[in-house]
């Protein structure tokens, strides 16, 4: 089955892991929602998002931490 919409609430680490599963858990453009990011970490999800055919349409942040919501294009 595939989904629409994921969403994580996790350090950058985990999500990073699990990244290869949602590939196969999301739709094409279907949303994947990853927050419990570190701003420090912005730079390094992103690439790891993007290696999986997701690409970052909105980015949130309040103070350290960070919430990215993406798209899977491929």
């Amino acid at each position: 089955m595939r989904y629409d919409l994921v969403v994580t609430n996790i350090l950058a680490n985990a999500i990073a892991a699990l990244l290869s599963d949602l590939d196969g858990l999301l739709r094409i453009k279907g949303t994947f929602i990853a927050s419990g990011l570190l701003v420090s970490d912005e730079i390094e999800m992103i690439k790891a998002m993007e290696q999986y055919g997701f690409a970052v349409s909105t980015r949130w942040r309040q103070e350290e931490w960070l919430c990215l919501a993406a798209q899977k294009v491929e």
